[in-house]
């Protein structure tokens, strides 16, 4: 099985599509460098909610590498997961690998998770490189660290602006948020999977997948649909938000959110074995 998961990680890392990531990260980062220097020259409403105080201490290391972490936790990091697993399954069945894979004698489960766990560790490569490249391209832009000021509109929270001092606490709190997000890519990933094996179509997989996810999205930040969010498995995945409240709510949603998203992980790698397990391939 080790083996297995090995020569998955280096067929999955040795992708040209792989490169996406890298350029996902460097795109990000062009993207809010551009922002922080234009919002610092011409602060708007910003300057009216924080204060001329708060507003000279907005632009630092802890505020990049901690905001940067939304827009791609929340779409561009899940997009990317549901693009790769179709090209690792759906795309291998086209081309015709997955069955010379499948000839070796491992079970057919044994080849989903060593695929599951290569997207995983994917995942982890985008994650820690958002945190690397963030980090030093912060530092070389603002130069110092500060205050965490956390904007709620920016991992859409329910409140205006939390400060969190300069602090080894602070840091862990960002540190903690990269993991989480990482967690949530997991189940991300165990959603395109279930596409990817259904449909066994590189295209038709990773538009579906892509699909689902952006369209669970974009209904759980509609208030008219409440009614529907708690079945929607976007309602729980962005559970890596709540490490940036001021006091972590570990019982009331952290947890609980970890453990729905992982039951909908569960389910959908369980229904992915199953049509695995009992079409022709």
């Amino acid at each position: 099985m080790i083996a297995l998961i090995r020569f998955e990680i280096r067929k999955t890392l040795s992708q040209n599509k792989c490169l996406l990531g890298l350029g996902c990260v460097i795109l990000i980062n062009v993207v809010f460098i551009l922002g922080f220097i234009i919002k610092k020259s011409e602060p708007g409403h910003i300057s009216r909610m924080l204060g001329e105080k708060l507003l000279k201490e907005l632009f630092n290391v802890c505020v990049y590498v901690a905001s940067i972490v939304s827009p791609c936790a929340y779409i561009l990091f899940p997009v990317l997961i549901c693009i790769i697993v179709s090209y690792v399954f759906a795309g291998e069945y086209e081309i015709g690998t997955l069955r010379l894979t499948m000839v070796r004698p491992v079970s057919r489960l044994k080849i989903l998770i060593a695929k599951w766990v290569a997207v995983a560790f994917y995942g982890a490569i985008m994650v820690g490189a958002l945190f690397v490249s963030s980090l030093a391209i912060s530092w070389l832009m603002a130069g110092r660290t500060g205050d965490l000021i956390i904007i709620g509109d920016v991992f859409a929270l329910p409140f205006k602006f939390v400060v969190l001092p300069d602090g080894i606490d602070t840091y862990g709190r960002i540190i903690l948020t990269y993991f989480l997000s990482w967690l949530s890519l997991t189940a991300v990933a165990s959603m395109a999977f279930l596409f990817s094996v259904a449909t066994r179509n590189l295209a038709l997989s990773a538009i579906i997948s892509t699909t689902v996810y952006l369209s669970c999205h974009v209904v759980t930040q509609i208030p008219f649909l409440s009614g529907i969010h708690p079945f929607l498995p976007t309602r729980y995945i962005p559970f890596w938000r709540y490490a940036m409240l001021e006091k972590i709510p570990w019982e009331k949603s952290l947890f609980p959110d970890m453990l729905w998203t992982a039951v909908f992980a569960l389910a959908f790698m369980g229904l992915a074995a199953v049509f695995y397990e009992r079409r022709d391939f």
